[in-house]
C-alpha cells in the first residue's frame, strides 16, 4: 500500500475522495443541524487518517534516503577495493 511495500519506485497510494464527493454528501445532509456534525465528525477522522497516511509515507521516504546513502557508502568502499 506504500511506496516501498514492495516496489521500491512505486508512488504511494492515499484512497482519496474528491471535493465533488464531500459536496455531494453535505448536500444529502439536509436532516439539520445534528446530521451536518456528523458528516463534519466523519470529516475529522478523515483527515486524521490522511494526516497519518502522510507520517508513514514520511517514515518511509526517510528510511528509502537511508537505505540509498548506506548503497552509496558499499559502492564507494567496493570501487575503493577495485582500485587498490
Amino acid at each position: 500500500m506504500w511506496a516501498g511495500d514492495g516496489d521500491a519506485a512505486a508512488p504511494a497510494r492515499v484512497n482519496r475522495r474528491t471535493s465533488a464527493a464531500w459536496e455531494e454528501e453535505v448536500a444529502a445532509t439536509d436532516d439539520g443541524p445534528d446530521e451536518f456534525k456528523v458528516l463534519l465528525a466523519k470529516q475529522e477522522v478523515r483527515i486524521k487518517e490522511l494526516e497519518g497516511q502522510v507520517a508513514e509515507a514520511a517514515k518511509t521516504a526517510e528510511a528509502a534516503d537511508a537505505l540509498r546513502g548506506v548503497i552509496e557508502q558499499v559502492k564507494a568502499r567496493a570501487a575503493d577495493e577495485r582500485a587498490e
